[in-house]
């Protein structure tokens, strides 16, 4: 066995010996480099003879160290570009719900108390989140640095988890290239580094505020140091197995399902062993290396997630019965066996938390086999194990071109491995086989399960494609009867073509990925364009072309004193009599509007006369002493016709009125921001502020906002709030906003009628419909024979069937200029958080009595039950590709 490179300049010297070591029978690096001569040979001449009085010149970085400069500061840019990308919406729900854990945390009294897991206020099951599955690590260190930066608060939080986690993405970077110049060289290094920087899923994941991208640099971290454990002898073998052990254990405290790096460590050693003569000095080495490292794990582990032990407060809980009642009633079976065997003295220690236990069984269950039925798992269904997993690795997180010679350079390094013996990359390689195998066979396959496999596959792919450079450049130019030299020039410029390819291709398509951070989230997008363009039950007209307008309407809030609301509906009565007001304007941006009137939408006339409706714009909250408003600056009148069977649209007009908008604020720094930016100046004071007032006299008028149908209450619904207006209008309560909300759950069972019965009445009575991702209509169509006819809906509001219109789809998909690529067919949750489509169709006014036609005979075929039963591995292996989807467990069988 040749030891690995002592140093990155030795791995320089000779990266064709590097990349193509063979064991010790057979011919040396000298050889290997005289029949593949190194590419750095080639390109770097010995230095010539000088004067010793010759001005020496600085040494300049070689172009793997440029490469590697390159990715950082491109990385650098592409994950804190667009930080706060929700516009402070929320809108991953992954890392809502570790905002929310991070906001209630607080500093424990002492060390002593931090390790209490029973009463550390670190600890999330303390603090009111008594389910929960991440690692603790990640969101302690995003907890203390907002601590120091004063960002603690449910709206600061997550852009400190954020801005640490595009943190942990550009330093993994570092260990990406350590990884390749101790596998390979430092061209390969280097060449993985650039490719990891601009890899779009790793740009992704570094602009959430999970615990996916720190998992990722710990195993980075682990994996460069764990190389030089296993591949060196002496004090080079044993100078590292601290840090790895360290890196090790943060790892597992930030996501435990890391844990296949503890077998695969102790297998590389054992290989390693194995392959120098089994002598029984590398056997008693190789197991005090296993030692080191998995003390300093144990630590690190220990130290950093200690709510995953009973911690030293364990002997108060089993001292209070109704305690130890209480934490250890859900706890699985095995906790119980450990809890019976494990001495009291040491249970403080080892002993698995039994709350944390329990936390682990559930979600266990939710990610194995056949899974939960729940509404989030219905879009495994029918997926097929590994392959689903590796077409979404390819396609979309790294792009075809890397995504196809990372895999193929996994292939060669596991044929290197097999054929030369190069027990260096058992840890790589194993690793990334039997993690992508047991992630490939859960039942969900998310995408952010299978980030720690990123670095080792650009390092792969980076190597295969110096490997094909070397060889081509190794190949001697013919000289063919003509006398031009082809071949060896053929061969490199072949080879180069490949490395340009791939590295444009994946920065091409990291680049366009990240432009969905350059604008607004599609929902906040849909959100402005609902508040805009959809009729409220009362906003200002714009003139679009006399200014910088987001729309043809401002909404106005239904706030106005003495309103007469329904306490079933969303109706509301805008009696006769003085004037009423004031309610105040929020002008949006982007700029001042020009406002020509006022719009009462959904309007109905109650009496017999003729409804006259007078309305004003002023500068003042106040009434003169005539009860007139003052400071008036615009004024109209209107009349609506009688008739409460006819909804209709009455427009006040009066003559166009530029409103003054006021500066929008700069955002406050929020976490690392504040380190390097101090807050902005408050804006200038003065701006106008307007209000609107109604008077109505003759008879009075009934009115309503737009009402839509929401499909599902498990996807984020729009318009969200902003710019200070509600979104929502509730029945029986103040309309204080400007949408009525009908719920309908299309995750509901297609055979029971009372479903159908539901969602026909609401969109009977409804003005919209909208799907503000593929959530709903992606999910039943993994499963046809128990969604028959909610699929056929969809197909009819896709299709304009039966009167729907559908009137926008609104959505962010990456692109360059013009040309967008469409993401939606990738696994939902690569694009249902940041920009997932949304759209609206028009339901008023439908025939849906034939709609009630073609979906009636359907309820009569759903049929369903999931099932419990597992599939064996030659089922998932074999049978599944060659057998009828029914037979191979795909779709389940009625009862």
């Amino acid at each position: 066995m040749n030891d690995l490179p002592e140093s990155m300049d030795e791995a320089e010297a000779g990266p064709s010996a590097a990349l193509d070591q063979e064991p010790a029978s057979t011919p040396g690096p000298a050889a290997a480099s005289a029949e593949l001569p190194p590419i750095t040979a080639i390109q770097h001449a010995p230095p010539t003879a000088t004067s010793h009085h010759a001005p020496r010149r600085p040494a300049r970085p070689s172009w793997p160290v440029r490469l590697l400069l390159i990715g950082l500061i491109a990385g650098a840019w592409l994950r804190f570009s667009g930080m706060d990308w929700d516009a402070n919406q929320h809108l991953h729900p992954d890392e809502r719900f570790l905002t929310m854990v991070s906001e209630k945390l607080e500093l424990p009294q002492d060390f002593l108390g931090y390790l209490d897991t029973d009463t550390s206020t670190l600890n999330p099951r303390n603090v009111g989140h008594e389910f929960y599955v991440y690692g603790t690590w990640p969101i302690t260190v995003a907890y203390l640095v907002g601590l120091a930066t004063e960002s603690t608060d449910y709206f600061s939080i997550y852009i400190v988890g954020r801005q640490l986690s595009a943190l942990y993405s550009l330093l993994a970077l570092l260990f990406v290239y350590g990884i390749g110049t101790r596998l390979f060289d430092r061209r390969v290094g280097g060449l993985a580094a650039l490719l990891c920087s601009v890899t779009a899923f790793t740009i992704q994941q570094a602009h959430f505020y999970t615990v996916d991208t720190p998992a990722m640099f710990y195993f980075a971290a682990f994996l460069f140091f764990a190389i030089s454990v296993v591949g060196r002898r002496g004090w080079a073998g044993w100078r590292e197995t601290l840090p790895a052990g360290l890196a090790m254990g943060m790892g597992l405290a930030s996501k435990v399902s890391l844990w296949p790096m503890v077998p695969v460590f102790v297998a590389a050693l054992g290989v390693e062993v194995w392959q120098r003569g089994r002598k029984r000095g590398d056997w008693i080495s190789a197991a005090l290396k296993t030692l080191v490292v998995g003390a300093a794990a144990f630590a690190a582990l220990r130290l950093c997630q200690p709510d995953m032990f009973a911690g030293p407060g364990w002997q108060n809980v089993v001292a209070n019965p109704d305690r130890f009642a209480q934490v250890t009633g859900a706890a699985p079976s095995w906790w119980r066996a450990i809890d019976e065997r494990l001495p009291d003295a040491l249970k403080p220690l080892l002993l698995p938390d039994p709350r944390w236990a329990a936390n682990m069984h559930t979600i266990s269950g939710q990610v194995q086999g056949y899974g939960m039925d729940w509404p989030p798992n219905h879009q495994w269904w029918g997926r097929r194990d590994w392959l689903f997993p590796l077409r979404n690795i390819v396609r979309y997180g790294m792009g075809w071109p890397l995504g196809l010679v990372s895999w193929a350079g996994l292939a060669w390094a596991a044929w290197r491995l097999i054929k030369g013996r190069r027990t260096e990359l058992t840890l790589p390689v194993l690793f990334s086989g039997l993690y992508f195998f047991i992630n490939g066979a859960q039942w969900s396959k998310t995408m952010r399960y299978f980030l720690p496999l990123y670095p080792v596959l650009t390092v792969t792919g980076a190597a295969l494609l110096i490997h094909l450079w070397d060889r081509a450049a190794a190949q001697p130019a013919t000289a063919p009867r003509d006398g031009s030299r082809t071949g060896g020039r053929l061969g490199r410029a072949a080879a180069a073509a490949l490395v340009a390819a791939v590295v444009a291709g994946t920065a091409l398509w990291g680049f366009m990925f990240s432009r969905i951070y350059s604008r607004d989230h599609s929902r906040v997008a849909a959100s402005k364009w609902i508040y805009h363009h959809v009729p409220t039950a009362i906003g200002l007209t714009v003139d679009e072309a006399a200014g910088d307008a987001a729309g043809p309407l401002i909404p106005v809030p239904v706030q106005f004193p003495d309103l007469v609301f329904s306490p079933t509906g969303f109706d509301f009565t805008i009696p006769v009599g003085g004037w009423l007001g004031p309610v105040r304007v929020q002008i949006p941006p982007p700029g001042p509007p020009t406002v020509t009137g006022l719009q009462i939408s959904h309007l109905r006339v109650t009496g017999a006369a003729t409804a006259q409706v007078e309305a004003a714009l002023s500068l003042a909250p106040d009434l003169d002493q005539r009860g007139a408003p003052k400071d008036v600056v615009a004024t109209g009148k209107a009349a609506a016709r009688p008739g409460a069977d006819a909804e209709q649209t009455l427009r006040v007009a009066w003559a166009p009125v530029q409103l003054t908008s006021a500066v929008d604020p700069e955002p406050a720094p929020r976490g690392l921001e504040r380190l390097f930016r101090a807050p902005a100046a408050a804006p200038p004071e003065g701006t106008p502020t307007y209000y609107v007032w109604l008077r109505v006299t003759g008879s009075p008028i009934l009115a309503r906002p737009t009402v839509f149908v929401n499909q599902t209450n498990w996807d984020d619904f729009v318009p969200h709030s902003m710019y200070g207006w509600a979104a929502f209008d509730n029945p029986g309560g103040t309309a204080e906003g400007f949408v009525g909300l009908l719920e309908v759950n299309l995750y509901d069972e297609d055979r029971d009628p009372a479903k159908l019965e539901r969602v026909l009445g609401a969109l009977s009575q409804a003005d919209y419909t909208l799907a503000t991702s593929n959530r709903v209509y992606g999910s039943t169509r993994q499963i046809p024979v128990r969604y028959p006819w909610t699929n056929r809906l969809y197909e009819a509001l896709f299709g304009e069937e039966f009167g729907f219109e559908h009137t926008a789809s609104i959505h962010s998909f990456p692109n360059l200029g013009p040309w967008e690529v469409d993401d939606q067919p990738a696994e939902e949750a690569f694009h249902v958080y940041d920009h997932p489509q949304v759209d609206v169709w028009k339901v008023a006014g439908a025939d849906f009595e034939a709609l009630r036609a073609e979906l009636e005979p359907l309820v009569a075929e759903a049929c369903w039950k999931w099932p419990t039963d597992k599939r064996s591995l030659l089922d998932r292996l074999v049978l599944s590709w060659v057998r009828e989807p029914e037979a191979s467990g795909l779709r389940s069988r009625c009862d």
